[in-house]
């Protein structure tokens, strides 16, 4: 069985469950949990090429994405929850030039601004 709590902060618990089964048969007990809330977005750690791939390393696992075509200030990549979560993320680059990069948690946390990288020979 699974509950969705969306309203918990950060904090211990004591949790009533009570269930009953197709019988009738009920029953009630007590948990003590304790909660985190992640508000934080994914920080990107390291970043370093290899030819013409760049690796992104995050604090957590993330979902990446680039860009050539944004500014720093104006960033809002669209992030496919296809991509899959990892702390390491690698992207085909040219052998000079700069992109965006954005990362997303699996909260939905993610950075306002793109971080800029600049790929020079």
């Amino acid at each position: 069985h699974e509950q969705v709590f969306n309203s918990l902060g950060s904090g211990d618990y004591e949790i009533e469950v009570y269930c009953i089964d197709e019988a009738g048969n009920e029953d009630t007990a007590y948990t003590n949990i304790s909660v985190t809330v992640d508000q934080n977005a994914p920080e990107i750690v390291r970043v370093y090429t290899d030819a013409n791939t760049l690796y992104v390393r995050t604090d957590e696992p993330a979902r990446c994405v680039i860009s050539e075509n944004q500014t720093e200030e104006e960033c809002d990549l669209e992030i496919s929850q296809s991509v899959s979560l990892t702390d390491l993320s690698t992207f085909t680059v040219s052998p000079t030039g700069s992109y965006f990069i954005q990362c997303e948690d699996d909260f939905g946390n993610k950075d306002l601004f793109c971080q800029e990288v600049q790929i020079v020979n």
